[in-house]
């Protein structure tokens, strides 16, 4: 093979593998199916919004924190410390 024989077919393949880079780049990045239900966003939207003001790390909802101490109640009472 000649050297511009084998520049020519190096190029092809650089061509061609350039094609498989964009196309698996666009596979993997590209648009997505997946849609934004409008409703969705009116959960953040205006004052009467669900998520007005986000806990603060280490504060839980009533709910949960009252749960999570009975619990604790609950497991103390039936395995005592020794």
């Amino acid at each position: 093979m000649t050297p511009e024989e084998e520049i020519m077919a190096l190029r092809k393949q650089v061509a061609e593998l350039t094609e498989m880079v964009v196309y698996l780049t666009k596979k993997i990045y590209g648009q997505k199916s997946e849609q934004i239900d409008p409703n969705q966003l009116a959960l953040l939207e205006g004052n009467d919004g669900v998520f007005i003001t986000p806990e603060q790390p280490g504060q839980q909802s009533d709910a949960r924190s009252s749960t999570g101490k009975e619990k604790a109640q609950k497991d103390t009472a039936r395995n005592p410390k020794s």
